[in-house]
């Protein structure tokens, strides 16, 4: 299976790269993981989120755009998770673009 390490000042993971991943996101998912959230794009939900809505605690959908890449967002979808339960044991699936992943990120 192709992975990329990344490498963060706090953290390091592995970046799954591979046809067919998405229907096996179950199995990359931490042991004792607590609430599980996916951002996404209603678009790209509607594709493919079929295979995470299995494992999804919620969906959070975020309209991608480059005027929407500001800490405001990032803020805003802090706090909705929060107020779902989100904690330190949450896991986030992005799955869509580059602004859903990175503000998801």
């Amino acid at each position: 299976m192709p992975t990329f390490r990344v490498a963060t000042p706090q953290h390091a993971y592995d970046a799954i790269v591979e046809r067919g991943s998405i229907a096996r996101a179950g199995e990359f998912l931490p042991q004792g993981a607590g609430k599980i959230f996916a951002i996404t794009e209603e678009r790209i939900w509607s594709l493919h989120g079929r295979a995470i809505a299995a494992l999804a605690d919620e969906a959070i959908f975020f309209p991608g755009g480059e005027a929407r890449k500001r800490l405001s967002e990032v803020e805003a979808l802090a706090e909705r998770m929060v107020a779902a339960g989100a904690d330190r044991s949450s896991v986030v699936i992005a799955l869509g673009g580059g602004i859903v992943n990175d503000v998801a990120g």
